[in-house]
């Protein structure tokens, strides 16, 4: 799961070999990028690859059994009916981390209205109370000298506890999207949302998906389908995220107390997932659920993550993988592969995350550094340091070990620091801290856990897939192609061999598509085929594919219903702007601007939109509509012109 979706925003460049649409504007047809992976530059081959051969592969085993009766519920009972019983724990845990991941906007508790302007982009934000609502609003100096508001939009919701900072959602007709402004609590500062600071960064455009939101929630589920149209259940992380669903235990303590026996909890009771009586690794899969990070990383054949229930090997659902080259940069939410690295955990089989985290209760700032040292203690004597008791070092640390064993470390979000969870001796010299994720060189990826549970096939699936991930996620242009060549060959391996799981697909018609749109198309419509298989993101992906491959050979009117269903799925600019081009290529005047305008409003930030409206506005006799847009695109691209002379 990706703990935030990608900063990168679809191409809207004209790919070799696809046809003007033969009307008067002359504009040509956007492409519609990926919802997580931009075009690449390989594919599986000029021919389309038929059926798989024979033998159909081996099955994926089934998900090992537990103990533990509710490994199987998807009975939920919620935090409340837990709090009956577990009164004093509930009264901590409500202050904890987890409980305050996800939150409703509450104004009296929101930092103070203010206003700043983003130097790179050239775009002005205010940050303004209104009729009740917090709201956030983006703007831009015209040409003429007035200011045009591209966005202003009230924010419904707050990811994260406030201890680092806050970011903010927003509800566009059903669907969730990241605002760009965060408030950052170590200066107290509203600044641009992380990976917002560059020139063209996506606005009110960063969709929230599900697989983002699983780690901030207790219970939430796609609408329909759709990308990033999510229902809560339950907002807050609550009690069954780490013991499972609660209702067979319920059920038990209540037939005990009516029956007059003693309802307390035993080691013996098997009707809810104690996490302290699994193996570490069963233990850890709890916490890695969100505490891993997903660079590369690929669900298990017909699992997704949500599918994970405590008790379970997380690597029975999602296989992770670290590069071998790997200096041990700090990761923001990377604590376990961390923490994996260390002395103290490999010398030892008890040393896990809830050694040091106790996950009911919130540890008081003024508390910390004693609470951590007592852990350190347990295991370490106080005479264990190696630095004098008299020097100056270790009095400057107040014998405070985590701040020479896990010093804080820099990440890629901006004025945010993480503490290192690689447990050892650091350099921590001011500048010798590792930075988050620095440039690796190509590597080879490694499985987390062990995979040996899984068909060879089904492992090389996996990699593949992971390596296709990881690719996407590079900065450097040939890292990227190396591991999309590593991905297609893997996975082209895979498929010859038998493997047409619908992830598998997806994964081929995307690695495919720039060189060869009509096989990937062919790939994408056979996964779509395949549905209810689909994971929202291989769904919008597939749909998205298809959608390119038909407008390449100007099949314009079959594109229509392909992109009629994607727009309803993900709210995205450019799959409205490809609908409005298909519909103005069919003779759909009246169709193709209400295409174009709902386009704007979501890419108001994008100034090839509003230039391709203006065209459309001046085409039908709207002359005044028209010049306000090519104002506001002239006004986008200039900025974008001074930002590229030397």
């Amino acid at each position: 799961m990706d703990s935030h979706p990608p900063s990168e925003t679809p191409a809207t460049t004209e790919p070799t070999g696809l046809k003007r649409p033969r009307w008067k504007t002359g504009a040509a047809f956007c492409v519609l990028g990926l919802v997580v992976f931009g075009l690449v530059l390989f594919g599986p081959g000029d021919d389309d690859p038929g059926p798989p051969p024979k033998p159909t592969p081996p099955p994926v085993p089934p998900v090992a059994e537990t103990p533990f009766a509710n490994t199987t519920s998807n009975e939920w009972v919620g935090a409340a009916a837990c709090a009956e019983c577990h009164s004093e724990i509930a009264d901590h845990y409500k202050s904890s981390s987890h409980a305050t991941a996800l939150t409703q906007v509450s104004l009296d508790s929101e930092p103070p209205d203010a206003e700043f302007d983003h130097a790179a982009s050239g775009r002005h934000y205010r940050v303004y109370r209104s009729d009740g609502q917090l709201r956030h609003r983006e703007s831009i100096s015209l040409g003429d000298g007035n200011d045009h508001v591209l966005a202003d939009h009230p924010v419904s919701m707050v990811v994260g506890t406030g201890h680092q900072g806050r970011t903010y959602l927003v509800n566009l007709d059903g669907f969730l999207f990241q605002s760009p402004i965060t408030w950052y609590a170590a200066d107290d500062h509203w600044r641009l949302s992380p990976g917002y600071d560059r020139p063209q960064h996506p606005s009110f455009e960063r969709a929230i998906p599900n697989d983002c939101l699983i780690c901030h929630t207790g219970r939430s589920d796609s609408v329909g389908g759709a990308f990033h149209k999510v229902k809560f259940h339950e907002q807050s992380i609550g009690c069954e995220r780490c013991h499972g669903a609660g209702s067979q235990h319920v059920a038990k303590q209540q037939n005990q107390a009516d029956s007059g026996l003693d309802s307390s909890v035993g080691s013996g009771d098997t009707s809810i997932v104690h996490p302290s009586s699994l193996s570490r690794e069963r233990l850890e899969s709890i916490c890695a659920q969100c505490h891993l990070p997903n660079g590369s990383a690929a669900n298990i054949r017909g699992r997704k993550l949500t599918d994970f229930r405590p008790g379970h090997r997380l690597a029975e659902y999602r296989a992770h993988y670290i590069l071998d080259n790997s200096d041990g940069g700090m990761t923001v939410v990377g604590h376990i592969e961390q923490l994996q690295k260390s002395r103290c955990y490999t010398q030892t089989t008890t040393l896990t995350c809830t050694t040091c985290h106790d996950p009911h209760r919130h540890v008081p700032k003024s508390e910390v550094a004693a609470v951590f040292r007592a852990k350190c203690l347990e295991c370490h004597k106080p005479d264990a340091c190696g630095l004098p008791a008299e020097g100056t070092p270790r009095q400057e640390v107040g014998d405070r070990c985590a701040e020479c064993h896990m010093p804080a470390t820099t990440t890629n979000i901006p004025h945010v620091a993480s503490t290192h969870h690689r447990i050892g001796i650091h350099d921590t010299t001011p500048g010798n801290i590792v930075p988050t994720r620095r440039t690796f060189s190509p590597g080879t990826l490694k499985p987390l856990y062990d995979l040996s549970h899984l068909p060879p096939l089904d492992q090389d699936r996996c990699l593949g897939l992971a390596y296709r991930q990881l690719a996407s996620k590079q900065n450097d242009p040939q890292l990227g192609s190396t591991f999309r060549l590593r991905a297609r060959r893997i996975l082209q391996r895979t498929y010859d061999a038998g493997l047409q799981d619908p992830r598998l697909l997806t994964a081929l018609a995307d690695l495919g598509q720039a060189s060869d749109p009509v096989t990937a198309g062919r790939l994408a419509r056979r996964a779509l085929e395949r549905d209810a298989e689909l994971t929202t993101l291989d769904r919008a992906n597939s749909l998205g594919i298809l959608a390119n491959s038909l407008i390449a050979a100007e099949k314009f009117g079959e594109a229509i219903p392909v992109l009629q269903r994607l727009v309803s799925l993900h709210h995205n600019p450019i799959a409205w702007l490809q609908l409005s081009q298909c519909r103005m290529s069919t003779g759909d005047t009246s169709g193709a601007i209400t295409a174009a305008e709902q386009s704007v409003t979501i890419g108001a930030h994008r100034p090839e939109i509003h230039n391709y409206l203006a065209r459309l506005y001046q085409q039908f006799g709207q002359a005044q509509k028209a010049q306000h847009h090519r104002l506001i695109a002239e006004s986008l691209a200039q900025r974008g012109r001074n930002l590229r002379r030397p």
